[in-house]
């Protein structure tokens, strides 16, 4: 008995619909340490191993923050699947809040991080410019952390036209 035929491209079409935005901003914040890099590396080794190590300290926070805020994306499509445009607005609301909560706490581990390098054996010459590069990407964290939050439709990212709905929640 012959196997009916699969139409994928639909589907591949839906999933490359998907999948580019987010390739896309993981690029982006490779292509943030590239360009950084680029720009120290006639400042010498050192200043590219300060570069290094303070993209590192400083990613794996964020990203934390981000997982625990992308968490509330299944909760508003599932508003959004039911057309509960309110509970999409609460849940864009605790986006919000969970982000204020969390961005400081963030950037209080990530400034006392940047004053731990030399403990943790890093040479001093890379330890002082790193903490330096650290301490100013750490001003970064609370607009990162404010694209985070869930959106109130699915596909967008939020901005001032979501905000304006927080006084329904």
């Amino acid at each position: 008995m012959p196997q009916p035929k699969h139409n994928w491209g639909p589907e591949l079409r839906a999933l490359i619909v998907l999948a580019v935005p987010v390739v896309l901003s993981e690029l982006g914040w490779m292509a943030q340490g590239v360009v950084d890099t680029i720009m120290v590396g006639k400042l010498g080794p050192a200043a590219i191993g300060a570069v290094a190590v303070g993209n590192a300290v400083f990613y794996t926070p964020s990203l934390f923050g981000i997982g625990v805020l992308l968490g509330l994306d299944t909760l508003v499509s599932q508003a959004y699947g039911r057309k509960d445009y309110d509970e999409c607005h609460r849940w864009l609301a605790q986006g919000v809040y969970l982000a204020a909560f969390i961005a400081p706490v963030i950037m209080v581990a990530l400034w006392a991080a940047s004053y731990s390098y030399a403990r943790v054996g890093i040479s001093p010459e890379v330890a002082t410019p790193a903490g330096a590069y650290l301490r100013v990407l750490n001003w970064s964290t609370l607009p990162l952390s404010s694209m985070a939050p869930p959106a109130a439709t699915p596909g967008s990212r939020p901005g001032p036209r979501h905000y304006r709905h927080l006084h329904r929640s």
